[in-house]
């Protein structure tokens, strides 16, 4: 006669509620906190770093950020809104300024007032790799006019509004290479 060998699953003992180690409980003495002195610009904007769901608003982002606002230069930032306005005849019409310029058209088209024909197709989309497209093109055509490396923002500083303050600096040093 044949003989089958049937597997039996293998018993694990079970274990009970009392051999797992228990978190200990929060609450809200235990969670250090770090206050952030947030700045405000002249239309009421923070100029901090949003707290979205990255990490902007704590730990070291959030020195960051409030090492950036300390340091952003609201008077430096009406001068280069006014300096677009005037060249690009596009108003701001009360919106901030990194709202004004987030597209990408208004830096497109002030490019292109400076050099005609820098950058040649302006997307006027709202579907945002369109917008970041946009930066990218200005900010290639500032190159071509000049602008050094060093003194340019990456694209992410102004579509997310990382660090207005680059953003600024960089535009100003745009209106001191072409006069």
């Amino acid at each position: 006669s044949q003989s089958v060998l049937r597997a039996r699953p293998l018993m694990t003992p079970k274990r009970s509620t009392r051999d797992v180690p228990r978190p200990k409980a929060w609450t809200p003495e235990s969670v250090e906190r770090k206050t952030v002195a947030s700045a405000v610009s002249h239309d009421g904007y923070s100029l901090a770093a949003p707290a979205d769901g990255r990490g902007g608003g704590y730990g070291l982002d959030a020195e960051l950020a409030a090492k950036r606002a300390a340091k952003y230069d609201v008077e430096a930032e009406h001068r280069v809104a006014a300096w677009i306005a005037e060249t690009t005849g596009i108003a701001q019409n009360g919106a901030p300024f990194g709202a004004w310029l987030h597209d990408g058209v208004v830096l497109c088209e002030f490019v292109n007032v400076l050099r005609p024909g820098s950058v040649r197709k302006i997307a006027r989309s709202a579907m945002p790799f369109k917008q970041m497209e946009n930066i990218t093109a200005a900010l290639k055509a500032m190159r071509a006019l000049g602008l050094k490396s060093h003194d340019a923002f990456e694209t992410v500083d102004l579509y997310e509004e990382k660090d207005l303050g680059l953003v600024v600096s960089c535009l100003l040093a745009l209106k001191v290479l072409v006069g």
